[in-house]
């Protein structure tokens, strides 16, 4: 019997899950991760060489790990299905969820379904010879650190991936989900025009170092 090929783009902590549920459904999944390790929002692997947005290594997460409700304790912000070590603290730092999540992926065998440094540049419908849509859709994947190199790496031959003449390769799954998140991208309050504003200043939570002055 042939499984559903599924696509899951982005292995942050809702890539995560949707990989772990895939899998127990029976489909054949290959998820891609930009970065270079998992934990989306965050990971901060790469440090300035991160493809995407991240916390700040100062971050403190504002929901606590669980809370209670008269003898029951009840995990609030981790999965239901692995909740947070007992002697961690109530309100978690950026560095321990990420290492959550890394332990999410090891225990429940994510890791080898997932391809790192690989930037899905183009998801379009898979098209027929006759024009038809074929209920399947085509990705075009590239190399997060050498865009337009295509995939040399030996794991990456399988057997549903086509050469494309366009940059990356094109692959053809049954099934696509999106799991990249609203805060995947930085959103800089600087342009190329930057230099204009005169007054320009950053504010700080805990140290005021400029201020911001607009003039409308």
């Amino acid at each position: 019997m042939t499984h559903p090929k599924v696509a899951i783009i982005g292995a942050g902590a809702s890539g995560l899950c949707t990989i772990k549920e895939c899998l127990a459904a029976g489909l054949e999944v290959v998820c891609f991760e930009q970065d270079v390790g998992l934990g989306g929002l965050w990971s901060l692997h790469s440090g300035k060489k991160s493809t995407h947005s991240s916390v700040y290594q100062s971050t403190i997460c504002n929901t606590s790990k669980e809370y209670a409700i008269f003898i029951l304790i009840i995990s609030m912000t981790g999965f239901s299905d692995f909740p947070f070590p007992d002697e961690w603290p109530i309100y978690l730092p950026s560095d321990l969820i990420g290492k959550y999540l890394e332990m999410y992926a090891e225990h429940f065998g994510l890791i080898d379904h997932i391809k790192f440094n690989r930037t899905v540049s183009s998801v379009a419908m898979h098209i027929d010879e006759n024009g038809n849509h074929t209920g399947k859709w085509v990705l075009v994947v590239e190399n997060s650190n050498k865009r337009g190199a295509g995939l040399k790496r030996k794991e990456d031959s399988l057997d549903h991936i086509k050469e494309s003449k366009e940059r990356g390769r094109k692959m053809v799954f049954d099934q696509v989900i999106v799991s990249t998140g609203h805060v995947s991208l930085c959103r800089l309050m600087y342009s190329t025009r930057s230099q204009t504003f005169q007054n320009l200043r950053v504010l700080s939570c805990f140290r005021v170092k400029r201020c911001i002055q607009i003039h409308m």
